[in-house]
């Protein structure tokens, strides 16, 4: 059996927008019980734009030569925070995110650039669309029927308003490590954008 490794293709965040998210948190973490969710830490908070699950070690060159090559053709751009939802609704809230605005035209084609690109590698396409993310928190197995109900409402009447910006120049394969306590994130390699 080959060494593998849980790979995905991600943007990071910059200090200012994971202290943004950091604060967005807190706020949420006032207003619902304490066992409702676990919560991500914001320096682990990323942008996937393509999770690839367990590749082979060897593979991994390719991979990177793949991403680079995509990189290369399209300019840097700017992303900011937008509203909080979660997934699948709010009635039944599983993952709680913040959307993201500003270039979002530039990141969609470069997301789609790159799955197409690592699909002729042997990557199955995503069947759901791609729906840029950042996800905060997870509902917790442990919370009962009216607390993810009260979190679904709170999600709703949420409005946070902060401006922070990631300037992305660069896009990563990161290596996720799953633990007992949380996955660890490593990178793996960095492409840059063409005109960084």
């Amino acid at each position: 059996m080959p060494e593998t490794v849980r790979a995905f293709v991600a943007i990071r965040l910059s200090a200012e927008m994971q202290e943004a998210l950091r604060r967005i948190q807190a706020d949420l973490q006032r207003q619902v019980a304490r066992e409702t969710c676990r919560w991500v830490r914001p320096e682990d908070i990323h942008l996937t734009l393509k999770f690839l699950g367990d590749v082979p070690q060897a593979d991994v060159p390719e991979i990177v030569e793949v991403i680079r090559t995509v990189c290369a053709q399209h300019q840097p751009f700017d992303l900011a925070l937008a509203q909080v939802g979660c997934f699948p609704n709010h009635r039944q809230p599983r993952v709680v995110w913040v959307g993201v605005a500003g270039d979002v035209g530039p990141l969609a084609t470069l997301q789609k650039e790159i799955e197409e690109a690592l699909t002729d590698l042997g990557f199955e396409p995503e069947e759901r669309g791609f729906s840029p993310h950042l996800t905060l928190a997870r509902t917790s197995r442990n919370a009962t029927p009216a607390q993810v109900s009260a979190l679904g409402q709170q999600l709703q009447r949420a409005q946070h308003r902060e401006a922070a910006v990631v300037h992305v120049d660069k896009v990563y394969l990161m290596r996720s490590d799953l633990r007992p306590s949380g996955p660890i994130y490593s990178e793996l390699a960095m492409a840059e954008l063409g005109g960084s």
